[in-house]
């Protein structure tokens, strides 16, 4: 998603961008991996290949099943994986809530309760919704753009992965009505978890995987995307999965009524980035 983003534009980034899409987000968190992170960097260099493993094995099969769906990752946070389905010419927004339901459903039978390693349990959960997204590029400063996905949809997926226990798919109120024909329970809360969706033809989900051409010129706002430290290992020549441990400090910052539904709260969220990335850089 962001790699088309970047070349529909043609031209590096100047000023904050946005672009809003109908579209289904799932996000699918691997449950207790800090702690099990923190239990292999006590095994020292072996412990952080041993997690590598792991998040090989994991996550490429979470990717995989976003694809085969027919689905976007536009971002791995940590322990998550966040996927989105867009509405357009191809796929109205009920299809692509479908897709997504179904898609929670297929990571939950090929990932839930397999062991990657001996005695290692990977246990995931899974939350989505759908509605209008922000797609943006906020910051800018000394031209580092950060991408950022907003919308009430994304709240509805935080809310629901902390409602839903491990190996549960729970969709908001929202998305339930798009989902289709489904078993499952509503819940209290309003969430509702499904436990079987009617089962899908690959080839209902067949999308194009063609190279995208991004002028030279836009390889910047690429490498912007990209942890420094990985981007030199990339241009060294090593591609594959990389892992080390570092000791780090982590500030969160949160904006929780900050929708970014309209242009004035999207302009906002883009001034505060900024101010945030001239005092980290400070500090630096």
């Amino acid at each position: 998603t962001q790699l088309r983003s970047i070349a529909a534009r043609r031209e590096p980034l100047t000023a904050p961008a946005n672009q809003t899409v109908d579209a289904a987000v799932m996000v699918t968190d691997v449950c207790g991996f800090a702690r099990l992170t923190e239990e292999l960097n006590d095994d020292g260099p072996h412990g952080a290949e041993t997690l590598t493993e792991v998040l090989n094995t994991c996550f490429s099969a979470l990717i995989d099943r976003v694809y085969e769906h027919g689905g976007d990752v536009i971002e791995i946070e940590g322990d998550a994986v966040i996927a989105t389905w867009a509405a357009g010419r191809d796929c109205d927004i009920d299809e692509a809530t479908r897709r997504a339901a179904q898609c929670a459903i297929a990571c939950m039978d090929t990932v839930h309760g397999t062991e990657p390693l001996p005695g290692v349990e990977i246990r995931i959960r899974s939350s989505l919704s759908c509605g209008p997204m922000h797609l943006m590029h906020v910051g800018g400063n000394k031209a580092k753009w950060r991408f950022v996905v907003a919308g009430n949809a994304m709240v509805d997926v935080a809310l629901g992965c902390g409602f839903a226990n491990p190996g549960e798919v729970l969709v908001s109120p929202q998305a339930e009505e798009h989902v289709g024909e489904h078993k499952g329970a509503t819940l209290s809360n309003g969430f509702r978890r499904i436990d079987q969706i009617q089962a899908f033809d690959p080839t209902d989900f067949e999308r194009s995987h063609e190279p995208i051409e991004v002028p030279a010129k836009l390889e910047g706002d690429i490498r912007l995307n990209v942890l420094a430290a990985v981007a030199t290992r990339v241009d060294a020549g090593q591609h594959d999965w990389i892992a080390e441990s570092r000791a780090v400090s982590v500030l969160f910052v949160n904006f929780p009524r900050l929708t970014c539904e309209t242009a004035a709260e999207r302009l906002t969220l883009h001034q505060c980035v900024s101010d945030i990335q001239r005092e980290i850089e400070r500090y630096d």
